[in-house]
């Protein structure tokens, strides 16, 4: 039985190497789609629009309509705040802040977010990590400076935003975490992240900008690929270290330098193959590591829905 539960947490570790797959996929099919006339947030609506509809695919076909009576109060405040802030209030402030500094910046500064994840994780969640795996997110950390600004840095006056959003991004993390140890479901808590995210943001955008749509299949892929990122992300939160699930989200660079090497014939700098090199054998080590640790089985409460 011990075995059991051993392998079945290992295939948690496993879907966890999923979300920075998914997560190139997506950044990578906006760069494919997005061209100069289109506008960046419409293209983030519409993903969300495309997300909102696979994941209520997804809710109709596992889930129980009823089941979302049994979602208690603390669990819908939390929801409905990771909705707004991933769904509207972040996306604006990532979206200025990009507008106020570089892309190299912008690409490192946003995955920093890891540091606030293990900050927030220890107070608000109990959760420790060893000083071995704390090296290791910091060397990945360290890898992706490497590849996403080639050594070089200056400070823009948008660095501040996109590192409030990395701290938002670090909150989602948490808040999920709490709420999928309540009982929530990952497709539960996915589909509801995406409707109230939407909703908030189709009336944001009602009242500030037109809305002018950008290509659908643009938006159907990167809302295919957007959807995969955050329900596999949420199933390894249910199960394993939100830590060490941020610390595999720094590999998503290098499996985006990947497919633009193979399918678009990107190249990369000396400087830039060392940072990817750095990341994929830290997070191999990372993954490794808790590969070796027999896992530790918490009792969670009575799942709503799907467990």
């Amino acid at each position: 039985m011990n075995e059991e539960k051993v392998m079945s947490s290992r295939v948690f570790y496993s879907i966890a190497w999923l979300v920075p797959i998914c997560s190139a996929l997506f950044y990578f099919s906006n760069k494919v789609f997005l061209t100069e006339q289109d506008s960046p947030i419409m293209l983030n609506f519409g993903s969300s629009f495309f997300s909102l509809i696979f994941s209520s695919f997804i809710f109709i076909r596992s889930e129980k309509i009823s089941t979302l009576k049994n979602i208690d109060k603390i669990s819908w405040i939390y929801i409905i705040f990771i909705g707004i802030l991933m769904g509207v209030l972040a996306r604006l402030v990532l979206l200025y802040g990009q507008s106020l500094t570089t892309a190299s910046n912008a690409g490192f500064l946003v995955r920093t977010s890891p540091v606030f994840t293990i900050v927030l994780g220890y107070f608000f969640l109990n959760e420790k990590i060893t000083r071995y795996q704390f090296y290791i997110i910091a060397l990945m950390i360290i890898g992706v400076f490497f590849m996403m600004t080639e050594g070089h840095f200056s400070f823009h006056k948008g660095d501040a935003l996109v590192l409030v959003y990395g701290a938002f991004l670090s909150l989602d993390f948490i808040l999920s975490k709490k709420i999928l140890s309540r009982g929530i479901s990952p497709p539960i808590l996915t589909f509801l992240r995406f409707l109230i995210g939407t909703l908030a943001m189709s009336l944001v955008l009602t009242w500030t900008v037109p809305m002018v749509f950008v290509g659908w299949h643009a938006c159907l892929l990167s809302g295919f690929f957007l959807y995969a990122t955050i329900l596999t992300r949420q199933i390894a939160l249910k199960h394993i270290k939100v830590s060490i699930v941020s610390g595999l989200v720094l590999l998503s660079p290098v499996f985006t330098a990947l497919f633009g090497t193979l399918l678009l014939r990107e190249t990369l700098s000396p400087l830039q193959a060392i940072g990817g090199l750095l990341i994929a054998l830290c997070g191999y080590l990372l993954f490794r590591a808790e590969w070796q640790v027999k896992p530790q089985i918490i009792p969670v409460a009575k799942p709503v829905g799907l467990s």
